[in-house]
């Protein structure tokens, strides 16, 4: 039952995200949700921890609203206590301070102010934001190194801030720092 659920959460993703595609590569945006929830399942993390990695872009990057997607999840995930938790996995993943509705702070304002915001939430989020920063890492690293020291030292201020989640890979993130 959980992999019938898993994948039909990665096709409402997929569905989501059609016709995006992943800023330095061109491939299909999927990939890197896919690639998110893998690394989630690799270091032992739930099927509603997976669930979230496949959506943690979904309310952020695409039409999809909290109420269109709370009906999805809890039309297709069994157990409703799960729905809710991979639903609300899902909103604290998804960044409240973006510049489009904050225009007068800063990108390094904004940046500490989702830091904090992030330092509150589940241990569970944590982990999947912990593994959406390691895939990202991996990509603009390679793409974009002038970026990739900005970005670098935006990870280091979250990682500071986040400290509730799984340590072997948030210690992987901060690795990837060094």
């Amino acid at each position: 039952m959980i992999q019938k659920e898993l994948n039909e959460i990665l096709h409402f993703a997929a569905i989501a995200h059609q016709g995006q595609t992943r800023k330095y590569t061109g491939e299909p945006y999927i990939v890197h949700p896919i690639a998110v929830a893998n690394k989630v399942a690799e270091i032992g993390g739930s099927m509603e921890m997976q669930a979230a990695a496949l959506l943690h872009d979904v309310l952020e990057d695409t039409d999809v609203s909290v109420d269109e997607l709370g009906q999805f999840l809890f039309c297709t995930v069994a157990v409703k206590d799960s729905a809710e938790d991979i639903l609300d996995m899902v909103i604290d993943l998804t960044d409240e301070f973006e510049k489009v509705k904050y225009p007068d702070l800063n990108r390094k304002t904004r940046k500490a102010m989702e830091a904090d915001r992030l330092s509150k939430v589940s241990a569970d989020a944590q982990t999947v934001k912990y593994c959406d920063l390691f895939d990202n890492t991996l990509s603009i690293t390679e793409h974009d190194p002038k970026f990739s020291k900005v970005y670098l030292k935006e990870k280091a201020v979250l990682l500071e801030a986040m400290t509730d989640g799984n340590v072997e890979i948030r210690q992987e993130c901060l690795n990837q720092i060094k």
